[in-house]
């Protein structure tokens, strides 16, 4: 479970969001839309935890993980080692779920040597082997064309249902929020504020 009541966000002196309240509870699955530039992103990291300059409270309760925009994974070493070497599972584990992102058979590739698409299974299986009870994706389909996009979204969506975990997707997209989501937000205005989506 997340809890953050913000007051305000602010960058020098520009405030750039809130006040504002969200929740996701457990099991729960969320998307905030928003265009480019809203601050879906800045918001993203004060819920992830990764920005603590915000004025509010944060409450989190669970193991959490999260998939980035970019894949942020570690080209020296191979598609197991990815896993294994962030987040300290073992091979057999980190084998077992290449194979349910639909990497079996690329355990001893290189980042390097995956495509886009590919790239981005990897980086979701590095944050399933963690086991989190929530899952914050952070654009995970962007920059894929649009079959691959397709394929990812089903098998995002499949693998959350699966594993019954709560999930925080941030996304411009009205299709990825459906495909994903049970509810929808909406980031908008300045400073930014959250709101049900129409």
């Amino acid at each position: 479970m997340i809890h953050l009541s913000l007051q305000q966000k602010a960058f020098e002196d520009e405030v750039v969001l809130g006040p504002l309240e969200f929740k996701l509870q457990p099991g729960e699955r969320v998307a905030i839309l928003g265009p480019s530039g809203i601050g879906k992103s800045t918001l993203l990291r004060i819920i992830a935890g990764l920005d603590p300059r915000f004025e509010g409270t944060r409450h989190l309760q669970g193991r959490l993980a999260m998939v980035f925009q970019e894949p942020t994974l570690l080209p020296w070493r191979d598609a197991v080692q990815n896993i294994t070497l962030i987040t300290g599972v073992g091979v057999q584990k980190a084998q077992d779920v290449l194979a349910e992102v639909g990497l079996a058979g690329k355990e001893t590739q290189f980042p390097g040597q995956l495509s886009l698409g590919q790239q981005r299974r990897l980086s979701l299986a590095r944050a399933l082997a963690a086991d989190p009870e929530i899952l914050i994706l952070d654009e995970p389909f962007a920059s894929l064309d649009e079959q691959v996009a397709e394929e990812m979204m089903a098998l995002t969506a499949g693998l959350i249902k699966d594993r019954s975990m709560s999930c925080l997707l941030v996304t411009h997209s009205q299709r990825e929020a459906r495909a994903i989501a049970d509810h929808i937000l909406r980031l908008d205005g300045a400073p930014a504020q959250l709101n049900k989506a129409s």
